[in-house]
């Protein structure tokens, strides 16, 4: 791809030439800028890089909810591509910019999206930190992903379902585990969207480990590798995919 001051046969453009100048950067422009590197953010550094340019709009625009999401939602992208120490700061900084969009004026796809992202960072952190002491967080993020789940687009990924299953397979005491019901809602997920990765993904990671069902870890991660890839998101599920085949000998008894 030619630098973004040439054209497509990498001559200079039509810009640079008259004013012997690069074209100023603009807002639209950097915006545009990092709404390319998210489509990218299969590799880590472009997505810290759309991170960054997020973070550096969102200090002109204080309080514009649509950036809010888009830092919330790069925050958890970017909280599953590093050690479990490290993730945890980078899904809680994911859960604020879903308080931030919660707390401005905005459409109600937006506020149900703020919801959506706010709980997935605040379920991440819980799986990433301390979560065994946070039995009160437990009940607090389950009762959020039951309201949640009937309520958000399709498309939005991961789903509440996904959360409210994990949760029932990892909660901090053994005695609130429901390993049953857990089972049901990933199986039907993964019914109801076959080429829902991430589900696959969050099956074989919280149930199959949790189930100690190695035959499942491995069949839904195989699955997922061997899947087509339609964009960033499957390049990203099939990664975890790969890792998560790597520490089953860790994983399991």
């Amino acid at each position: 791809m030619p630098p973004p001051d040439q054209g497509p046969t990498g001559s200079a453009s039509a810009g640079t030439e008259r004013t012997g100048k690069a074209p100023p950067t603009t807002e639209a422009t950097t915006g545009t800028r990092a709404e390319a590197l998210w489509k990218r953010r299969d590799n880590r550094e472009a997505l810290e890089q759309a991170i960054a340019i997020w973070e550096q709009l969102a200090a002109t625009k204080a309080g514009s909810p649509d950036l809010a999401l888009k830092l919330a939602r790069g925050y958890f992208t970017l909280g599953h591509s590093v050690n479990r120490d490290a993730a945890a700061t980078l899904f809680d900084k994911g859960a604020r910019a879903a308080r931030t969009a919660l707390s401005t004026e905005s459409v109600a796809q937006t506020a149900q999206a703020a919801r959506h992202w706010s709980l997935a960072n605040r379920a991440a952190s819980a799986f990433a930190g301390p979560y065994l002491e946070r039995v009160d967080q437990h009940q607090e993020l389950l009762e959020e992903a039951r309201a949640l789940r009937d309520s958000l687009p399709t498309a939005v990924v991961p789903r509440p379902e996904h959360v409210l299953a994990s949760l029932l397979a990892t909660p901090p005491l053994l005695a609130l585990r429901d390993l049953e019901t857990s089972r049901e809602l990933f199986a039907a997920m993964t019914t109801r969207h076959p080429h829902d990765l991430a589900a696959r993904v969050a099956f074989a990671r919280h149930y199959g480990v949790a189930a100690q069902d190695i035959a499942l870890f491995e069949a839904e991660l195989r699955q997922v590798l061997a899947a087509p890839e339609t964009g960033p998101d499957d390049r990203l599920a099939k990664a975890a995919a790969g890792r998560l085949l790597k520490l089953a000998p860790h994983l399991f008894e």
